[in-house]
């Protein structure tokens, strides 16, 4: 069972432990209430890991430009968005539902519809009025799709989403340096340094 509700009818579904949940990041901040500006991606992960401990397999959570939390019982993923130009983003959730759909009948792991989801929406984010991803559009652009693995913090009293790091891919490089910040922000909860390493990684060039 997929579900994608909000306000009442979100509660109801969440308390049925459905096998995925779909949301955005202002229907999750409405089911905890707060404000939505207070769903950066440490909060989200954190909530998305929590409705996992509490039953639901496989938590998706959408953050418009900054890409998509995904958590279940083998670990908690952020993908990045694909650099594109937005034109609209109507339909882009539905793109997200329909990948997760697809991929899931085809018998595919949830990263492997993690990354579809990602590349469909970010087609569909380009394209005028109501225009939706084809899957060859989607799967032109799998390659351009960054997942990130987090994982938890060690000893802590709650879950909560830490970058990883790894020495052993990747060599010494302001990017690697930006991850190390992006970590502490996480382990610290500074969502104020996180939003500042975040924008610094994302406009640093990648290392050919």
């Amino acid at each position: 069972t997929y579900v994608d509700t909000r306000g009442a009818a979100l509660r109801h579904a969440i308390a049925a432990r459905p096998d995925l949940l779909g949301i955005n990041h202002h229907e999750l901040a409405e089911y905890l209430g707060v404000d939505s500006d207070a769903m950066d991606i440490p909060v989200v992960a954190d909530h998305a890991q929590r409705l996992v401990a509490e039953g639901i397999p496989t938590v998706v959570v959408s953050l418009a430009s900054r890409g998509m939390i995904m958590a279940t019982a083998e670990g908690v993923w952020w993908a990045h968005p694909l650099a594109v130009e937005e034109l609209s983003a109507t339909g882009a959730g539905d793109t997200i539902k329909v990948a997760f759909a697809s991929i899931a009948q085809q018998g595919g792991s949830m990263l492997e519809a993690l990354r579809w989801a990602t590349a469909a929406s970010g087609v569909t984010v380009t394209k005028p009025g109501t225009g939706l991803a084809w899957r060859d559009e989607a799967q032109g652009r799998l390659h351009e799709v960054v997942i990130e693995p987090l994982a938890p913090r060690a000893g802590g009293p709650s879950p909560m989403a830490i970058p990883i790091v790894d020495p052993d891919t990747e060599a010494d490089s302001p990017r690697r340096a930006l991850k190390r910040q992006l970590r502490q922000a996480l382990t610290d909860r500074d969502a104020e340094a996180f939003t500042a390493a975040h924008r610094e990684f994302e406009a640093e060039p990648e290392a050919e």
